[in-house]
């Protein structure tokens, strides 16, 4: 929808990105969150008696306990008397956030929000289900990571196959794939010597003392030659493969959003303002083709042309749906993933919408652009695109 009034991004943090089994695998979830709880109200005291509610996204919440963002809150040293929810939109669960926060301002049912999301792959556990007649899942372990995050329930397939399948009905070829997952590599290697990512990373300090201040998933020594020699992940003679995919990992994202009259009486100071957002659905099969119509419809609902639109952060779940996406939209590649994207930085599930939420408020500034938009797509068939306009204040 088109906003009607003004919501604006005060704020806007994460940790840093870690592969699984890494360097943040001591933090659970709910420490995660906490890391950016606490960062948002160091550097904004306001929130300790004017925040309205937490809204945090999460995929695999399998073992995380009984609404893990409640005890991130109190951990964080909010009011205990401040509401906090978890919700699962898949990979969209950090941008729905965000959507459900623009929606609770503009209602009048709040005036300050903080909105993210948060996945630690690190402890995602076995399942082991109990359906004895089940003759599928009647014994052994069950990843909850696929089960719950990387296994559409409603196609009955891996994700990876599902952009395998569209990839070969697009005619996106390997070679299309493999250039442009360079070409994230690229980019974030340049974003992270340049320091564009020193404002939205809030350093993280481990038990044994060492001070994490960049993603760990960025791997510094990359070669294009490199992406030719993986196999195909999904398919016998296939074109998607671990090289132009993303990795699940750890890390958390949010954003502070405020009212027009919470940012006029507490003389806060705005990165951007919400232009509007789209959610949509379709064809669970053509999932990675609806990110095109996400960003199409928000567009129109924020009566903005797309040669109006600065840059384009879209989720990297894999290179295949940014390639289609970039054809159908006929966008330049330089306004896309301007700091790299999730095949570099990794993909943390339920806080991949926050996480390039986070990064487009702050390239806009870096990169000295006007709007941008958001956009992810979500399992099961889904789409979300959130358009903001940088504040000059």
């Amino acid at each position: 929808m088109r906003l009607q009034n003004n919501v604006y991004i005060i704020d806007a943090l994460r940790t840093p990105m870690a592969r699984a089994f890494s360097v943040l695998q001591e933090f659970d979830v709910s420490q995660l969150a906490v890391h950016v709880l606490r960062g948002i109200l160091q550097r904004q005291p306001v929130l300790r008696s004017y925040l309205s509610h937490v809204i945090m996204g999460n995929t695999v919440s399998a073992g995380a306990g009984q609404n893990f963002l409640r005890r991130a809150i109190i951990s964080a040293g909010l009011p205990v008397t401040t509401p906090g929810y978890v919700i699962n939109h898949v990979c969209g669960s950090g941008l729905q956030a965000a959507v459900m926060a623009t929606q609770s301002i503009l209602t009048g049912d709040a005036d300050i929000v903080v909105a993210g999301g948060s996945e630690s792959a690190s402890h995602s556990p076995e399942l082991v289900f109990k359906r004895a007649h089940d003759e599928k899942t009647k014994r052994g372990l069950h990843e909850s990571l696929i089960h719950d995050g990387l296994w559409c329930s409603v196609t009955d397939k891996h994700m990876g196959l599902l952009c395998e399948e569209m990839a070969q009905e697009h005619g996106i070829s390997r070679k299309e794939q493999d250039d442009y997952a360079f070409q994230s590599y690229q980019k974030a290697i340049r974003a992270q010597a340049q320091g564009c990512f020193e404002e939205e990373i809030l350093p993280l300090l481990l038990p044994s003392g060492k001070r994490i201040i960049v993603d760990e998933t960025v791997r510094k020594m990359v070669d294009r030659a490199i992406f030719n020699q993986f196999p195909a992940a999904f398919k016998k003679n296939g074109t998607v493969t671990a090289g132009n995919s993303s990795l699940p990992c750890d890390g958390a994202a949010a954003v502070m959003l405020a009212s027009q009259d919470a940012v006029e009486k507490h003389h806060l100071k705005p990165l951007a303002r919400v232009l509007g957002y789209s959610v949509i659905a379709g064809d669970p099969h053509e999932v990675f083709t609806l990110g095109v119509d996400a960003v199409k419809q928000c567009l129109k609902r924020c009566q903005l042309k797309l040669e109006e639109l600065d840059l384009l952060e879209l989720s990297e779940a894999f290179a295949a749906q940014v390639v289609l996406t970039q054809k159908e939209l006929a966008l330049d590649w330089e306004k896309i993933n301007v700091c790299g994207g999730d095949v570099a930085l990794g993909h943390p599930l339920g806080a991949a919408g926050a996480r390039i939420l986070v990064t487009l408020t702050r390239a806009l500034k870096s990169f000295d652009r006007k709007v941008g938009v958001a956009c992810v797509c979500s399992g099961g068939g889904g789409a979300i695109a959130m358009a903001v306009e940088r504040s000059k204040v």
